[in-house]
């Protein structure tokens, strides 16, 4: 639950100041995917692990800037270590999916889109990937 606020308040509220040394570069990371540039992204995410590496949203935000760039792989990775981090954390599962399909492997983008569904279950209209 607790990923899923810090997520919220990152996509819908930058400008909210938040608790933890990590914060300010996730807030540029997510600003600089908004931009479109994915290295900056990648950059202020990799510094936000290494701030709070115990913090599953510097995982997903790197997962997300690793994913722009066409580095699936490694996102999934870092989807899967949000995930070991804090097992709520649905959006993560919906990311790595993406993640999935970009790979070729279909069952399991599925496999995780349908997880996410199932916890979310009023996103499943929207959800146009599955």
């Amino acid at each position: 639950m607790y990923a899923r606020r810090i997520v919220a308040l990152l996509l819908l509220a930058p400008a909210l100041s938040l608790a933890g040394e990590a914060d300010q570069f996730l807030r540029l990371s997510r600003n600089a995917l908004k931009q479109g540039d994915s290295a900056a992204a990648l950059k202020h995410a990799e510094k936000a692990v290494e701030a709070e590496p115990k913090n599953p949203v510097c995982y997903f935000m790197r997962g997300e800037a690793l994913g722009s760039q066409r580095k699936s792989a490694e996102a999934i990775k870092d989807f899967n270590k949000a995930l070991e981090l804090d097992a709520t954390f649905t959006l993560a599962v919906d990311r790595r999916g993406g993640e999935q399909f970009k790979l070729g492997n279909i069952k399991e983008s599925i496999d995780d889109f349908n997880t996410f569904i199932k916890a979310n279950p009023k996103d499943e209209a929207a959800h146009w990937r599955r």
